[in-house]
This record gives C-alpha cells, structure tokens and sequence, in this order.
C-alpha cells in the first residue's frame, strides 16, 4: 500500500491476464529442442533416448525383477508391499524432497496466509467495506474510518486462517496419512 493513499495496489500487473486467445498462446519452438527426423515418405523416425535431469541416473527397478509379464506373482506381491508402505516404494525413505516432517503443515499454512495475493485481497476486501461504510455515514470521521479497517482486516485474517486450517491436509508425519 502507498503512503497516504487508501487505495490498495495490486501486486500483480495487467500483463498476468491469462491468454484465452489460441494465436497468443502458441509457444515458440525451443532453439535447444533437437529437430525431430523425417523419412522422404513423411514418416516420424522416433528414437529412444533416457530422459536425465540430473545427468545422475538410478534404475529403481534394477534390482527388483518382478515385471508383471515375467513373474505376475511377485509383481503382485511388489505392488502389496507399495500399498502397505513397506520396501523401496515406502514414504520412509522416499526419493525427493522430504515433505513429511514436523512443522511442515504449519510452514505451508504460514507461506499461504503470508502470500503476496492472499493479504492483497484481504487489504483490497476491507479497503472495499470502508468505502461502503463511509458512504452510508457521511459523518464519519477519517480516525473511525482507519479503526474500523484495521478491524475488518483483523477479521478476514481470522476467516482466512479458517479456510487455510480446513483446506490444508496434516502433513506432518507419515503415520497420518
């Protein structure tokens, strides 16, 4: 918000209008993208190549033989240990970034109540009321108008921390889910 202004600036530019129009919206070939090859026929020559992030590779698979056409039983078995959470595809020792951990919850509720959007739109909400409010009293003094958003806003904050409780999952630990 600026000094001495009650009007709220959105922290987003006209420019982030999603594009609905399919010209706009077409996305220029990568100059990086490899050219894919083309027979004198027209036909697509597809070749298979391992898609590396990391240039780091690791067959998850390596070491784990039971591929359903091979040996349908223990791949039957495999897939009920990834149900119960147990062996290489368990949640206690996952592949990624640690998502299950104390706090973690908290932390996510915080960054969505503390986003740039979610307090614009509270300021812009109780910025909106007091225009209403000072125009159904026209005696209203600036003081009461100021106390009176300080109130609103307190009040959408305790709403939104609602929402956020009821829309955010526990995900502190792995027991829970």
């Amino acid at each position: 918000m600026r000094e001495g202004n009650s009007k709220v600036d959105p922290p987003f530019s006209s420019n982030d209008v999603p594009m609905l129009s399919g010209e706009e919206s077409k996305v220029p070939p990568n100059l990086t993208s490899p050219s894919i090859p083309a027979l004198p026929g027209g036909d697509l020559v597809l070749e298979s190549t391992p898609i590396s992030i990391n240039a780091e590779e690791r067959n998850l698979t390596e070491h784990h033989l039971a591929h359903f056409r091979e040996d349908p039983v223990r791949f039957m078995m495999q897939m009920g240990a990834f149900y119960q959470g147990t062996g290489w595809r368990s949640y206690k020792n996952y592949i990624g970034t640690r998502i299950f951990y104390e706090g973690y919850t908290e932390e996510l509720k915080e960054r969505v109540l503390n986003s740039e959007r979610v307090l614009y739109m509270i300021a812009y909400l109780a910025e909106k009321q007091v225009n209403l409010l000072s125009q159904t009293m026209p005696n209203a003094t600036p003081k009461m108008i100021a106390k009176r958003k300080k109130k609103l806003e307190k009040e959408l904050q305790i709403v939104a921390n609602g929402m956020v409780d009821k829309l955010i999952a526990d995900l502190n630990s792995v027991r829970f889910i």
